[in-house]
């Protein structure tokens, strides 16, 4: 009988009914002390016996202990308690306003002391007030009454009857355009993203935008009533012709 180890093999007390056999050119009686005997080993082990490992230091726990907290051991640590809390703290006088607040700082270091001997503060110091000028000033401000806005009447002009002078005068502009080079018409669309209506020396109408082609150069950029392209290095401005 035996025991099963954890890797499933059985062990049993004793010598095993198998052995091996003894090495070639060794003394089957001999000791395996005696076998493993050498004349170096034995002298390298008489060289070392003198020396010995230095002992344990017996203080080494309470070495580490004090070198992380400080200087003080857990046992120094746990046998400090905090002073009990009074059974009454007595009252903390305060200044209530600007005038009674000490401006030589003799309330501070008097509060520092007492707190030195109690350790609870029961109240804490009350900010000084704002100047009256300043407050006052902004209560004003405050309690300014606002305009309301009112919205002015929108009233249409009488339109005008016009004569038929008027009305071709108006639909007339002599040499507005010369009709022998690029003309900007119009412009429209957003500000992001604006277009121009251009007549060509050609008579033909063309809409373009930034980056576009015209008359032989590139259009650079398009603002509200004007249009600049580059044209042989140069920089061409187009207007919209006004009715002056």
């Amino acid at each position: 009988m035996g025991t099963l180890d954890p890797s499933g093999v059985l062990i049993v007390a004793g010598r095993p009914p198998i052995t091996p056999p003894p090495r070639p050119g060794s003394d089957p009686a001999a000791t395996p002390s005696e076998l493993a005997i050498n004349p170096a080993v034995q002298a390298l082990q008489e060289q070392l016996s003198p020396f010995r490992p230095r002992a344990r230091p017996g203080d080494l726990t309470d070495r580490a202990e004090r070198a992380l907290t400080g200087g003080f051991s857990l046992r120094e640590l746990a046998a400090i308690k905090p002073r009990p809390r009074p059974a009454e703290v007595p009252a903390q006088a305060l200044p209530q306003s600007e005038t009674d607040a000490d401006p030589t700082g003799e309330d501070d270091a008097r509060l520092q002391d007492d707190a030195g001997e109690s350790p609870v503060i029961t109240a804490s110091l009350q900010p000084r007030l704002r100047p009256e000028a300043k407050a006052r000033a902004l209560i004003e401000e405050r309690n300014k009454p606002v305009a309301a806005a009112v919205p002015a009447p929108s009233v249409a002009p009488a339109p005008s009857l016009p004569t038929s002078a008027s009305v071709a005068k108006q639909a007339t502009n002599t040499n507005a355009i010369n009709l022998r080079r690029v003309n900007l018409i119009g412009v429209y669309g957003g500000a992001s993203d604006r277009r121009a209506l251009v007549r060509l020396s050609s008579g033909r109408y063309v809409k373009v935008q930034v980056g576009d082609r015209l008359d032989g150069g590139q259009v650079a950029a398009i603002d509200d009533g004007a249009l600049r392209y580059i044209k042989g290095g140069r920089s061409i401005i187009l207007q919209v012709p006004s009715d002056s």
